[in-house]
C-alpha cells in the first residue's frame, strides 16, 4: 500500500449554514492522506491552497476497515475533520472565540449521542490546553456499563483555518485511559499548518526516499 486517501465530506454542525463561498469553492474541500514515514506515518489534510498535517509516531500504524480509523500499537484512533464557520483563509482565532466553536461542536455532538443514538453521557469531563501554541479542547466521557467493549470515549479537538481536526480514542475496557490521553496529546503536538498546498506525490517520496516512482 502506497497511502490511503479519503475524500472528508462532512455536514456542518455549528448550528449555522457554512459560508457560501465555502461551499461553491471546490478549490477549498479538504481530502487526507495517511502517508507511511519514519516510525509511524503522518497523516496531511491538504486542499488546493492550503494544508495541515499530524504526525503519528508509533511502530505499528495501520489503517482500518473505517475510514478515518487506524490502529496504533494496538490502540484505535480516528482522525476527521469538519467544517467550521470561519472565513476559509483564517489561520487561527484567538482563544476565547475558539472556545466558544469548540463547546459548539461538543454541544451539538452530545445532543446526538443522547438524543439521536439514546446513550447516556457519564461523568463528561472538559478542559483546554495549549500544545506547540495551539488551543485544544479535551473532552472525555465514559461509556454506559452494557458497552462490553469500550469504556471511554476521548477526544482531542482543535481548529485548522475552517475545520476542525477532531482526533478520538475509543478506550477499550481492558485499555488504559491515561496511555490513550497520552497518544492524543503527543499526536497533538505535532500539528503543523501551512499557508500552501501539500503534495501528496512529492511528499510521499520524501518521506520514503527509498521507494520507486
Amino acid at each position: 500500500m502506497k497511502y490511503v486517501v479519503a475524500l472528508l465530506l462532512c455536514a456542518g454542525w455549528w448550528g449555522r449554514p457554512l459560508p457560501a463561498a465555502a461551499q461553491q469553492d471546490s478549490t477549498l474541500a479538504f481530502k487526507a492522506a495517511l502517508l507511511p514515514a519514519p516510525n509511524g506515518a503522518l497523516l496531511v489534510f491538504t486542499n488546493q491552497q492550503q494544508s495541515f498535517s499530524i504526525r503519528v509516531v508509533s511502530p505499528n500504524v495501520e489503517p482500518m476497515a473505517e475510514p478515518g480509523f487506524m490502529r496504533v500499537n494496538g490502540q484505535i484512533l480516528q482522525a476527521v475533520i469538519l467544517p467550521a464557520p470561519l472565513a476559509p483563509t483564517q489561520q487561527q482565532v484567538g482563544d476565547e472565540r475558539a472556545k466558544q466553536l469548540l463547546i459548539a461542536y461538543k454541544e451539538h455532538e452530545s445532543q446526538y449521542i443522547r438524543h439521536d443514538l439514546k446513550a447516556p453521557i457519564r461523568n463528561e469531563l472538559v478542559s483546554f490546553l495549549h500544545l506547540n501554541n495551539r488551543l485544544f479542547m479535551l473532552w472525555t466521557y465514559d461509556m454506559p456499563a452494557t458497552n462490553k467493549q469500550i469504556g471511554q470515549q476521548q477526544y482531542l479537538v482543535s481548529l485548522c483555518f475552517n475545520q476542525a481536526l477532531i482526533l478520538n480514542c475509543p478506550v477499550e475496557r481492558k485499555a488504559s485511559a491515561s496511555a490513550s490521553r497520552q497518544l492524543l496529546t503527543t499526536i497533538g503536538q505535532t500539528l503543523k499548518i501551512n499557508n500552501e498546498a501539500s503534495n501528496l506525490e512529492q511528499l510521499y517520496y520524501q518521506l520514503n526516499p527509498t521507494k520507486k516512482k
